[in-house]
């Protein structure tokens, strides 16, 4: 694969955009978001995971779910599934019995073929413990309950991920008041674990998320720093050993509630951050498999809280929600990127609610996109929702539709980012005057990379970052009446 890294803020082109009338490549597929539907109105409580537990997974057709619910001061996990992607639910099933007056199991879930895992925490004999649960037929029916830390320390909060018939399982522990990240893994399917091993050492340190493509494992957590940070970690080999962890972010104010999603090399991280005053969403690329990473950059900056993202991702194409107060009581708003994050679709708000809605949680298969979340309906009960797009994984940017109606295109630069040049391929169908400039986030045009008369064809031209501070910048393409534009990004000589 290329070695850019797309990373790029949704304000960003809404705002210039506004200011030059640019086009940038956003959605042509309209959305066809379905109708909600409610899986569960909890006896006294239900709700999705409050941390960065993922409470939907869906392969196929299947659609699986996981939540916790609260009878008589007591709380469960349950899980119920759809076999039609979406249209239709069966009965829920209830995974433990009501156990625990902790306000929090934070289930989470995933799938592989026909095998679907469930985990948890729990504090039925009086301790924190994460337990496990997997299915062998596609949810019909549940292996007996495992219990993955047996131990005399309090674990909760657990993530799990699955690749190649391996199960990989994080949680926080908690040792003297102390917190630290520890692993287990299932090679053969969830037979035997692994003994319990320290991801991340015993201080400040919570809200680990776990991901895994082929043999490279994905860790990501905040620590408390001050404020607090996020962090990075993986292992290359199927969790047998681990790489030095890598500090993501660096900055005042608060990071936390990360999650992560990957495909291929590609690995994409998201959190709501507080250095503005603001809670905004940020998002951070790495475009090799987690070996570098880019800047992190707000996806959504606001004057207002973007909360508890989720993310989730289908070969170049993201899919991301969050809760979002800008009505005040918060609602569910999501965003879709066709370029790995390069560039971000306009936001839809998807979910209204009559009081508040929080704790997303997306998942794709197929062409469908899949929306789990926790809304508080009225003041007496609240409600485990679902909404599903049937469509929303799939379409192309503009861009691309452009040139195959009328043959302009605007390529993206390699390599990018870059420090000395790049080069920008574009194409014409027609004789025209070609311009070409590069413009700074507050629109004034910066370097002019070509401005003269092209034959019809595909050509190249280079963009010169000698002369550009490091930084985002917006190269613009005019040819007669089409204007093209790629974001692009110079990194220090």
């Amino acid at each position: 694969m290329s070695t850019y890294f797309g990373k790029r803020l949704h304000v960003q082109s809404i705002v210039i955009a506004a200011c030059f009338g640019l086009l940038f490549a956003t959605d042509t597929a309209v959305a066809q978001w379905q109708e909600e539907f409610c899986l569960r109105t909890g006896p006294d409580s239900v709700r999705t995971a409050t941390s960065q537990a993922r409470n939907i997974a869906a392969e196929g057709r299947f659609v699986h779910t996981v939540w916790s619910e609260k009878q008589d001061g007591k709380w469960r996990t349950c899980y119920r599934r759809s076999t039609d992607g979406g249209t239709s639910w069966e009965e829920m099933v209830p995974l433990s019995d009501y156990n625990t007056p902790w306000p929090r199991q934070d289930a989470s879930i995933a799938v592989e073929g026909e095998r679907v895992y469930a985990v948890w925490f729990d504090k039925r004999d009086g301790t924190f413990r994460v337990y496990f649960r997997h299915s062998l037929d596609h949810g019909e029916h549940w292996e007996a309950e495992q219990c993955l830390t047996p131990g005399e320390h309090a674990c909760w909060f657990p993530s799990m991920a699955v690749s190649s018939g391996e199960v990989h399982v994080v949680w926080t522990e908690n040792q003297g008041m102390t917190f630290g990240i520890r692993y287990r893994k299932s090679t053969d399917g969830a037979g035997e674990w692994s003994d319990p091993v320290t991801l991340a050492p015993f201080g400040s340190v919570e809200g680990p998320v776990i991901t895994a493509s082929a043999s490279t494992i994905h860790l990501l957590w905040y620590e408390w720093t001050g404020g607090s940070d996020i962090f990075y970690r993986r292992s290359t080999d199927r969790g047998a050993s681990w790489e030095k962890e890598v500090r993501l972010t660096d900055d005042p104010g608060y990071q936390n509630n990360c999650v992560l999603a990957v495909s291929g090399d590609e690995v994409h991280a998201v959190w709501h951050d507080r250095r503005t005053g603001f809670w905004d969403i940020h998002y951070c690329y790495s475009w090799d498999g987690g070996a570098h990473w880019g800047e992190d950059e707000p996806v959504m900056l606001t004057q207002y809280y973007c909360l508890f993202p989720t993310i989730a991702v289908a070969g170049q194409t993201l899919h991301l929600a969050w809760v979002d107060t800008r009505n005040e009581s918060g609602d569910i708003y999501y965003c879709r990127s066709n370029d790995a994050g390069y560039s971000w679709g306009p936001e839809e708000h998807v979910v209204s609610s009559p009081q508040r809605s929080s704790y997303p949680s997306l998942a794709v298969a197929g062409d469908a996109v899949h929306l789990l979340w926790t809304d508080y309906h009225t003041d007496l009960h609240s409600e485990i929702r679902y909404r599903g797009n049937p469509t929303g994984n799939t379409g192309t940017t503009a861009s691309e539709d452009l040139v195959a109606s009328t043959g302009y295109y605007l390529d993206q630069n390699y390599p990018n980012p870059f420090s000395s040049s790049s080069s920008m391929r574009f194409s014409i169908p027609a004789a025209a005057h070609v311009k070409i400039t590069v413009h700074d986030l507050l629109g004034r045009t910066v370097q002019t990379v070509l401005d003269g008369e092209r034959s019809a064809g595909t050509h190249v031209t280079t963009i010169v970052g000698t002369q550009l501070p490091p930084g985002s910048y917006l190269c613009r393409m005019q040819a007669d009446d089409v204007m093209l534009s790629r974001m692009m990004t110079v990194l220090k000589n």
